[in-house]
């Protein structure tokens, strides 16, 4: 291994999708969620729960009727995330 890729100060790491798309992450994990529940959602949906934090899609879901709280958003999140 090259020593100077082992000689940095710094590291960035991003997961909101400014320097690496990671909405597909996140549309799989809403996607995921759902499924748990029963419930289909079509693709804009999905795409405007990817751009939300945990807390906002849980309640963007809740409006739909999927009993979920942000407790249970967060936790599924972290488990597949």
């Amino acid at each position: 291994m090259n020593p100077d890729l082992l000689n940095f100060s710094a590291s960035i790491f991003d997961l909101d999708g400014t320097l690496a798309d990671s909405n597909t992450v996140w549309e799989k994990l809403d996607r995921l969620i759902l499924d748990k529940y029963g419930v289909s959602a079509d693709d804009a949906f999905i795409t405007e729960l990817a751009a939300m934090t945990y807390c906002e899609a849980a309640e963007a879901m809740r409006k739909k009727g999927i009993p979920i709280s942000e407790e249970d958003f967060t936790e599924i999140g972290r488990a597949h995330v």
